[in-house]
């Protein structure tokens, strides 16, 4: 992986941190995130280390949240290693980065993408 792609998913998992802290002090509750501003309202306190946080540092496009999530507990979640959380709204060459819900961050291919999107009820056109 190369020094970008290093901090593209130090970012994100700066994110999954976010989200977890949120989820620990709401008794399991995921945050209720139905758009980016949500996302940057609810979870920037937990984000400690804020540079343009909840954007990627190459595009300066926001990570999108997972809408589908919204509100959920955690233990309603069949699947959460395999449950994106937040996503790139575009793919880059190396792939689509995400986060899971369990917390892994990696950029995905567009196959994997088309499947764990599907699976993990996001609603886009990419």
């Amino acid at each position: 992986m190369t020094r970008e792609q290093w901090k593209r998913v130090a970012k994100l998992f700066q994110m999954g941190e976010a989200l977890y802290i949120y989820r620990t002090e709401h008794k399991g509750s995921l945050a209720p995130l139905q758009s980016v501003g949500d996302m940057k309202r609810l979870l920037l306190h937990y984000d400690r280390d804020y540079i343009g946080s909840f954007e990627d540092r190459k595009t300066h496009k926001s990570f999108r949240p997972n809408t589908s999530l919204a509100g959920l507990s955690y233990n309603q979640i069949k699947d959460p290693d395999q449950t994106i959380a937040f996503y790139m709204p575009e793919p880059s060459p190396e792939g689509r980065y995400v986060v899971f819900v369990y917390g892994d961050a990696e950029p995905i291919t567009q196959v994997q993408w088309l499947r764990l999107s599907k699976n993990s009820h996001i609603k886009t056109r990419q």
